[in-house]
């Protein structure tokens, strides 16, 4: 099957046009100006979605590979999914703006997200145990490309593994046999229904390492956590976490601590500083974000996953995470 590629100009100009803009004015615009258009439309830069184009095409996960032979199977369509998981628009407005059915932009919208979320066992879930073994991770010729220079003393590196933290989605309120509203989906982050989402960086790498959810927002991070993760840290590893993690007696965790050095405290702040600023960029996409979402549980963690590996590719290509 022949791969068809493309450079990050022509994705530019094919996505502008998608997003309603004409010939005259993408030509009359500064650069800057037209990757501003096409971030506000699509989230990242065209680098990324040239890369995940063609990974689709190439990617050994079965779940994950397109067929270009289709007719409808091409950078268009794709793109066109890829803008409902910014703007979240309805099926009204995809089909104005594609001249296309409704039916025709729902299916061939989630064939792209759910083939992009499959791209998660390479881009996040193979990584956690790499992170894990420092020593591996230095070794790895394709991470040391990715690697973030190490302010702090190297023994941190040998010790602290991973920032942890949950993120709350919104998501219409799921009724309650009894009750008239449902306490297992609140979210205390916005008072209101949503759902949850565990997500763990690596403290020395731009990756995003682990991801759990979607699972009822009302269960709190340290639930989450006891649930999956704790089991899978080796003993004498520990996650920088934040005080939503209060189990003192968990050796594995680490939270702000009166007794911590300045080094310690500096590195555990920007640690979480760090973690917050992967949820901002998870967040610039509307599916996600403040709208509450329409389409079900399954459909919400398809979205979700998509855009994780998005960010992923985004950290790899474009801009990483800042330096701890």
């Amino acid at each position: 099957m022949p791969i068809y590629t493309y450079s990050p100009d022509q994705v530019l100009l094919i996505g502008l046009r998608i997003a309603g803009f004409t010939d005259r004015q993408i030509k009359r615009a500064k650069r800057k100006l037209n990757l501003d258009r096409f971030g506000d439309s699509y989230g990242v830069d065209p680098i990324v979605y040239c890369q995940i184009w063609k990974d689709l095409q190439t990617t050994d996960i079965p779940e994950a590979r397109i067929d270009t032979i289709k007719p409808s199977c091409t950078i268009i369509t794709f793109l066109q999914a890829i803008r409902f998981l910014k703007k979240y628009d309805t099926e009204k407005d995809r089909e104005g703006q594609t001249n296309r059915c409704d039916k025709f932009c729902r299916d061939w919208g989630w064939y792209f997200l759910d083939r992009v979320a499959a791209l998660r066992g390479m881009k996040v879930r193979s990584r956690l145990a790499i992170c894990l073994d420092c020593s591996s991770l230095f070794a790895d010729t394709a991470f040391c490309l990715l690697f973030v220079q190490i302010v702090f003393p190297n023994h941190f590196s040998t010790v602290f593994t991973v920032s942890l933290d949950g993120v709350h989605c919104h998501f219409h309120e799921v009724k309650h046999p009894i009750l008239s509203k449902n306490p297992q989906f609140y979210s205390h982050k916005f008072h209101g229904p949503g759902v949850g989402y565990q997500l763990a960086l690596s403290l020395f790498t731009s990756d995003l390492v682990y991801l759990k959810g979607p699972d009822p927002a009302g269960q709190s991070d340290m639930q989450e956590y006891q649930a999956e993760l704790k089991d899978l840290m080796p003993d004498g590893k520990k996650i920088v976490v934040d005080g939503g993690y209060n189990d003192k007696a968990d050796k594995k965790l680490s939270r702000s601590n009166a007794n911590d050095d300045r080094q310690l405290r500096k590195f555990k702040a920007r640690a979480k500083a760090r973690q917050e600023s992967f949820h901002s960029r998870v967040k610039r996409f509307e599916s996600v974000a403040t709208t509450p979402f329409r389409h079900g549980m399954d459909r919400h963690k398809t979205c979700f996953e998509a855009i994780c590996v998005i960010c992923q590719y985004e950290m790899e290509l474009v801009s990483p995470l800042f330096d701890i």
